[in-house]
């Protein structure tokens, strides 16, 4: 038997540290990550990659996308990974039949009507592209009295 597996995630724009996310138009106004399912064995990457170039009409390189954690769900018994693209472009509208899709910073996501797993997945993403930031920064050479003390 084959167990699937459930890929979901968002897009960003470093420029203007800005996320990607939809609400369908038929549910409740509550916003939501790009997301889809595949079968166990699947790469999660792939998967995000095909969700987000039929949901978006975009191509993405494998090399844009990041993951940022898995885990696996009890209440739906499925295994769950977490990703991110980075978009180089950023357009103010997509389409998307039954789909509203908009950019909102993080503050702003904050105050968003979106369900608890969104807003934890949406936090740890923050976290994991803020620590990555820190990271590629150039550190500054410290002179060498104070390396010293």
């Amino acid at each position: 038997m084959h167990k699937k597996i459930y890929a979901s995630g968002f897009l960003y724009h470093t420029p203007t540290q800005q996320v990607l996310l939809q609400q369908h138009e038929s549910s409740a106004p509550t916003w939501s990550l790009f997301s889809g399912e595949g079968q166990d064995g699947e790469d999660p990457i792939v998967i995000f990659k095909e969700i987000v170039s039929s949901q978006l009409k975009i191509k993405l390189s494998l090399k844009d996308i990041n993951s940022i954690y898995d885990y696996f769900n009890e209440e739906l018994s499925r295994h769950s990974h977490l990703l991110y693209a980075l978009a180089d472009k950023k357009k103010d509208t997509y389409t998307n039949e039954g789909y509203t899709m908009r950019w909102f910073t993080f503050k702003e996501i904050y105050k968003l009507p979106i369900d608890r797993q969104t807003r934890q997945d949406i936090t740890v993403g923050k976290r994991v592209i803020d620590a990555i930031t820190r990271s590629n920064e150039p550190q500054e050479e410290k002179p060498l009295h104070e390396r010293t003390q």
